[in-house]
């Protein structure tokens, strides 16, 4: 099952600037080959805006992609349904709980550290003027 676009209103906002763009750059570009070197110079910044911009664009809706890509995989493994806890055998059971024990006792080796205390500073004095 695909995931819906999480962001219909930005996406219909992004193809519409690409439906813009692309014909000016197509544009810009028949216009760089038949223009004089001064008018090719200012012709060709406004290519590279319109390409920086396009290529910006792209990205976004690529970002997009691959996050609808990674939600449908999200909601294929049950998201949001909590992942299922598991059963073992009893023997294995015992294991875990010994494991726990272990880690308890191991944690008793480790004392807390004060991490927060006061210090008081005595009152300023002047400092001795020197002759």
């Amino acid at each position: 099952m695909a995931t819906a676009d999480p962001t219909p209103q930005l996406t219909t906002e992004l193809t519409a600037a690409l439906d813009t763009l692309d014909p000016e750059v197509r544009g810009l570009h028949y216009i760089e080959l038949i223009s004089s070197p001064d008018l090719k110079a200012a012709v060709r910044e406004q290519i590279v805006a319109r390409e920086r911009r396009q290529g910006l664009i792209h990205d976004v809706l690529g970002i997009r992609d691959e996050m609808m890509t990674a939600l449908t995989a999200l909601y294929s493994d049950g998201y949001p349904a909590e992942v299922a806890d598991a059963t073992v055998i009893a023997s294995l059971f015992e294991q875990l709980q010994e494991e726990q024990r272990d880690l308890s006792a191991a944690m008793q080796v480790f004392q807390e550290q004060a991490s927060a205390g006061t210090v008081s500073l005595g009152t300023p004095s002047p400092k001795p003027t020197q002759p």
